[in-house]
This record gives C-alpha cells, structure tokens and sequence, in this order.
C-alpha cells in the first residue's frame, strides 16, 4: 500500500518515510507516578471479573509537546523518476499536491478518528456485558469524548484490539479469526451472532485500580 517505488520492501520507497514525527517532551516532570492495574477477563457467564494479580506501571498524567509533519525531501521525489507512484498515492496522506502540508495533521486526525471509533465499538461489545456498572460509566466517558475530541490511544492495555490485523481478519473473515484465535488462546472460539466470535477475542481489558482507562491522549 506504501510503496513508491519499483522494488518492493524497501523501505527507501516507503510512502511513510516522509512522514516526521518527533520526539514528544513532557511539558511538566511532576506528574510521573506508579500506579496499580487490574486486568479484568470475560467469564463464562459473560461478566468481566477482575484476575488475582495487579500489575504496577509507571504512568504520567499531563501534556506533551511535539510536532507531525511532512518532510521537505516529498517535493524533490514526486519529480524523480525513481517514486513514480508517488504522486498518486499522496491521498493517503490528505494530499493532492506536495505544497499540501497544512492537510496532513487533519487528515490524520480524521483517519485516527474513524480508526479509535472503530476498535472503541469492539472493545464496548466486550464490556457492555460485564455486568459492572462503574466499567459501563467508564466507557460511556471514552465513548462521549471520542464524539467531541481528537483522541488517540497509546502506551500498556491497549492490546490486539487497537492492532489493525486481527480486526481485520475477523470482520472479513470470521471463521479464520476463529481458526486463529483457538490457536493462540485458552479457549476454542466459533463465530457468534453478528459475525463476532464467542468467546470475544481478546477478552480481557486493563484499567486503573480506580476503573479508569489507559493511554487515551487528547491531540
């Protein structure tokens, strides 16, 4: 999909390599701290019960400050013969034009809007059951915030469901999602209602001793 060029796998054609992202620097040192985490699993009644164990994680609570952008090198290689694709694949990257920078950050944000929506809807299936009324509250919250921000989910407890290819697999192919997933769980799965597996796969979800959820960022 990101290549640009004539060989395939090498990354010197690879789309993304105009794409510079910088490093992200606290803007504040004093909100570092350790905090407790509980994983919480799906039972076989179909409530989310929390597992013996906590697991404690250095956690920061604050803002960042960093940049996203589109290196200059873009103007140069859409007129070389050697990234000949180049010019047609800039969409992916909100653009028409290599003059089209300002376009890119929103046009991420619209991608990563749809994306966190997307994995944010699975996840809600697995905890809608829980039986949990703090958990339901809890994704309520995400679940109006994703309406209103620009968010993006990074760092521990984010899990299979925010990598791309297992969602993937199992929304255009359920039976080999499950074939999958019986193959690295516990448990054997089939496919449910709706095309989704059962049990869900994963099933289980991370969140503070105090019930809330990790990694989500305003950007």
């Amino acid at each position: 999909v990101f290549q640009c060029g004539e060989r395939d796998n090498d990354p010197k054609y690879d789309l993304l390599k105009f794409l510079m992202v910088s490093d992200f620097m606290p803007n504040a040192t004093n909100n570092i701290r350790l905090d407790r985490v509980r994983t919480l699993s799906l039972t076989r009644t179909g409530t989310l019960a929390p597992k013996p164990f906590e697991i404690i994680i250095e956690a920061v609570i604050g803002s960042f400050s960093g940049s996203v952008g589109i290196s200059d090198q873009i103007t140069a290689a859409v007129r070389n013969r050697e990234y000949r694709p180049l010019r047609q694949k800039l969409a992916l990257l909100g653009m028409e034009d290599p003059e089209d920078r300002d376009l890119v950050v929103p046009h991420l944000k619209a991608v990563m809007r749809d994306f966190n929506r997307w994995c944010f809807e699975r996840e809600r299936r697995l905890t809608e059951g829980s039986g949990n009324p703090a958990i339901v509250k809890e994704m309520d919250r995400i679940g109006g915030l994703l309406d209103q921000k620009d968010l993006i989910r990074v760092g521990f407890g984010v899990g299979t469901t925010y990598q791309t290819l297992f969602g993937l697999i199992e929304e255009n192919d359920p039976d080999l999602a499950a074939q999958i997933a019986s193959q690295i769980g516990r448990h054997r799965r089939t496919v449910g209602p709706g095309g989704h597996l059962d049990p869900p796969y994963p099933k289980t979800v991370e969140q503070t001793a105090k019930g809330h959820s990790l990694g989500w960022l305003e950007w």
